[in-house]
């Protein structure tokens, strides 16, 4: 099976362009903090799962320290996003292999709107939002 992901690029600083992307898919039924567990979670460079206290998630983010999190619609179904910095786009990839199709049009749905939205007016150019099948 072909891995899906979106890239979506936003023309912002990446705490701000964080708590863009948390708004948006918390309006496609999402959230950062898993439901059953309630902790925040992300994957070190080695592949171990790291947990990050919610009142650190932008400072870690600005530092650099947090590179990725999972986001969750439920205790078993998680998305992956990792992001980067390109001196003039935060740059955001939704990994979204094993998310059901309806989910992943809400998803693409509330970003596509939001960016529409929030950065239409005149700070969007190049591609924005991509879809990658691999």
């Amino acid at each position: 099976m072909a891995s899906r992901t979106f890239r979506v690029s936003v023309p912002d600083e990446l705490d701000f362009a964080f708590a863009f992307i948390t708004e948006r898919l918390n309006s496609a039924g999402l959230t950062i903090q898993n439901p059953y567990t309630g902790k925040i979670t992300s994957w070190s460079e080695e592949g171990d799962q790291v947990v990050t206290a919610t009142e650190d998630v932008l400072t870690e983010i600005k530092s650099a320290k947090l590179t990725n999190v999972q986001f969750w619609a439920s205790s078993s179904d998680d998305l992956f996003v990792s992001w980067n910095w390109d001196g003039h786009l935060s740059i955001f990839s939704f990994h979204l292999n094993g998310l059901e199709v309806s989910r992943t049009i809400a998803i693409a749905s509330n970003l596509i709107e939001g960016l529409l939205i929030k950065y239409a007016s005149n700070k969007l150019s190049g591609d924005v939002f991509v879809v990658n099948f691999e």
